[in-house]
């Protein structure tokens, strides 16, 4: 993590519009930076696309499977140290093995609170970095 405090920009990927309405928003009141992408990358916008230092990502994308979305993520400098908290419906254990090879730092299983997200980033600081934890 970059800041002390942890990350404060964060760029959060999501395909629906009102999921990602409602975690940007909490992120948002509590103080961080954010930049969307509801599309995948294509639709990013903001100061944190730059250089974000926490990425939160649905794993279901349309287009296109996630951990080769991650792999893209980890191909361009911009992301390649971002921690990446995934939010899954699924907890498939071959996907987080992958992942943590990709550097997914964690796994919340939806629909998650907004203190789920917290503590995941809570954790991120305090915690070894890429530490994948169960969709559970």
């Amino acid at each position: 993590m970059k800041s002390p405090d942890g990350p404060r920009r964060i760029l959060v990927l999501e395909h629906d519009p009102r999921r990602l309405g409602f975690v940007t928003e909490w992120l948002d009141r509590a103080g961080y930076v954010t930049a969307t992408g509801l599309e995948g990358l294509e639709g990013s916008d903001g100061p944190a696309r730059a250089r974000p230092e926490l990425i939160i990502m649905d794993f279901a994308m349309p287009h296109g499977e996630s951990l080769e979305m991650i792999e893209l993520l980890r191909d361009d400098g911009r992301f390649r140290e971002a921690p990446i908290i995934v939010l899954s419906y699924f907890d498939d254990p071959s996907h987080r093995e992958r992942g943590k090879t990709l550097g997914v730092a964690a796994c919340l299983r939806k629909p998650c609170s907004f203190r789920e997200i917290r503590d995941a980033i809570s954790r991120l600081q305090s915690g070894p970095p890429h530490e994948v934890t169960s969709c559970t």
